[in-house]
């Protein structure tokens, strides 16, 4: 597996992939989102990040950005955060581990950024995002009405020495 950042080259092979997931069980994106402007966004902030399997894209994922719901009380107070997004995971790789390989691969290169905080929302019906999630250590901080859905806010606080805790290979 390789860790790299996504270019623009990758697009139509990223947009393939969120077109796949789009068709997982408690996916919330619909035929706008994800959509060109958050493409090009993270490409141009240099905050899209993917995983390839024998020249593959097998897991993408956002990351790098201040959280969007940034103005919500319920977040611990991070100097410098940053939000996960659009985290997307092959089908046939699903259930192999790739989501928390991309995770902790991320929150590395955010914390190598300065962040100390990760924050996030997830869908409550999305219940393999949420196990992520939660394994990959980010705790409930409340819930917000956003996009007319309700979303968990969950966030991470990131410090070098923690983000390998829970399994050390990357």
């Amino acid at each position: 597996m390789q860790f790299m950042r996504a270019t623009a080259d990758d697009h139509d092979e990223i947009f393939a992939l969120y077109a796949l997931c789009k068709q997982c069980e408690g996916c919330t994106w619909d035929e706008y989102y994800p959509g060109e402007g958050n493409f090009r966004e993270d490409i141009a902030h240099r905050a899209l990040y993917v995983l390839k399997s024998r020249g593959k894209i097998v897991a993408a994922m956002s990351g790098g950005f201040p959280c969007e719901m940034q103005e919500f009380a319920m977040w611990d107070a991070c100097r410098k955060s940053a939000e996960i997004a659009r985290v997307a995971v092959h089908p046939d790789y699903q259930g192999k581990g790739l989501g928390g390989k991309i995770m902790r691969l991320t929150l590395a290169a955010l914390c190598g950024k300065g962040h100390d905080g990760v924050r996030l929302t997830v869908s409550p019906g999305n219940a393999a995002a949420r196990h992520l999630y939660e394994k990959s250590g980010f705790a409930y901080r409340g819930f917000a009405r956003r996009y007319g859905q309700i979303w968990l806010c969950m966030e991470r606080k990131l410090q070098a020495a923690s983000l390998y805790e829970r399994k050390p290979h990357v």
